[in-house]
């Protein structure tokens, strides 16, 4: 059975622009959702069948359109043993993850924009499906910053936690040793060491009230004397 790879690789390409467009425009959080998850699903079914068919064959798959934004010398795809590792790696995973998601994103209902989410999330598994797939400067830029801008605004879902802000820097040295707090609280409960400029000042009065003390006592040793 011969697998038109192009056709497979189209297919993948509008199973994800499908999932983020209609996840963009659905009317509730719920069908969002739905459309998030079949659109990835569909997008990663198709890129598995692609790099399953490459792996099979060993046949590169080559797929160049130089007159698409031929100022920048074209979109050009190809896909050998090694590339269709790492698609067949990023579509299993975005399958798992687009089955498991559909669930795990019920939570979300009412309290963050699902719609907003399924477009980011379709546009990373695109940008990271396309990434093994580039065979020139413009189409591996485009596909690694798709997948960058994408990956940032699903971290930034969590905007709420700590955990995807960063912890300031105090509270991940605390993080880090079990006792820093205790050590922290304790140094404030501690005498201020004294400046430089103090430090000479009380060495100064000490040196001169012992000069003060043996003067005396030489002057009563005198006196005892006469």
């Amino acid at each position: 059975m011969t697998v038109d790879r192009s056709a497979a690789f189209l297919f993948m390409i509008a199973g994800y622009l499908a999932g983020a467009i209609v996840a963009l425009i659905a009317p509730s959080d719920r069908i969002a959702r739905g459309a998030t998850a079949i659109g990835a699903a569909s997008g990663s079914l198709a890129g598995l069948v692609v790099a399953l068919a490459v792996l099979a064959t060993g046949d590169r798959f080559e797929l160049v359109r130089p007159d698409m934004i031929a100022v920048a010398g074209g979109v050009a795809i190809q896909l050998d043993s090694l590339g269709a590792l790492f698609l067949a790696l990023v579509c299993s995973v975005g399958l798992f993850a687009a089955v498991y998601g559909f669930t795990y994103t019920a939570d979300y209902d009412g309290r963050r924009s699902l719609r907003f989410f399924g477009l980011m999330f379709n546009a990373f598994l695109l940008g990271m499906s396309l990434v093994p797939c580039a065979a020139n400067v413009f189409t591996f830029l485009f596909a690694w910053e798709l997948m960058a801008v994408a990956s940032y605004f699903l971290v930034m879902t969590e905007h709420e936690s700590s955990d995807a802000r960063g912890r300031p820097p105090q509270q991940t040295t605390d993080t880090a040793r079990p006792h820093g707090k205790a050590m922290r609280v304790a140094s404030t409960h501690r005498k201020p060491r004294p400046q430089p400029r103090q430090l000479h000042r009380k060495l100064t009065a000490q040196h001169d009230h012992r000069a003060h003390v043996l003067q005396r006592r030489g002057e009563t040793h005198l006196a005892d004397e006469r």
